[in-house]
């Protein structure tokens, strides 16, 4: 019973695990490639402005910088 126990735990922490690498690597590559550094105007200018923190948060949060989260996952984990 202790066993099943522990490995119950042991996937339930992996599982978090996961998703925290998962959403941590999507910032990371969010914030390499430059996807939260622009705006666009309305008249479809570009300029870069300073973030505050609340913002930079909300714009990596929205961010899809890969097209799968398993992209992010192996890339997160350093196995591609």
């Amino acid at each position: 019973m202790k066993i099943v126990f522990f490995l119950l735990i042991s996937m339930i922490v992996n599982v978090w695990f996961s998703f925290v690498i998962v959403r941590l690597e999507k910032f990371h590559y969010s914030t390499q490639i430059g996807m939260c550094s622009e705006r666009v105007l309305n008249d479809g200018k570009k300029f870069i402005r300073s973030y505050d923190d609340i913002d930079m948060y909300e714009c990596l949060s929205k961010s899809e910088p890969r097209t799968s989260d398993w992209w992010n996952l192996l890339y997160g984990l350093k196995i591609l």
